[in-house]
């Protein structure tokens, strides 16, 4: 599961859950890169994108999290 947090709102939003992309966020994508293991990608990545990006495990354990600030070049990334 993935999920992000810009802080904004306070509530977190789900990217990535139970082998699905959320349908409203259509410039973020999930690669596998074997078992139990994917990759978080972002098309074109914008301003509004900045914010910070968790990981958890298929027991609710986060893993890894990733605070991503854009500073308003148009590129790719990849978490």
């Amino acid at each position: 599961m993935w999920t992000y947090d810009n802080d904004d709102d306070g509530l977190v939003d789900y990217v990535y859950w139970k082998g699905r992309t959320d349908s409203d966020k259509l410039r973020l994508s999930i690669k596998s890169a074997g078992e139990h293991h994917h990759i978080l990608i972002i098309s074109d990545a914008e301003l509004n994108d900045t914010g910070l990006y968790n990981c958890y495990d298929g027991k609710g354990t986060r893993k890894v999290g990733y605070q991503l600030t854009i500073a308003g070049m148009r590129s790719s990334c990849i978490l």
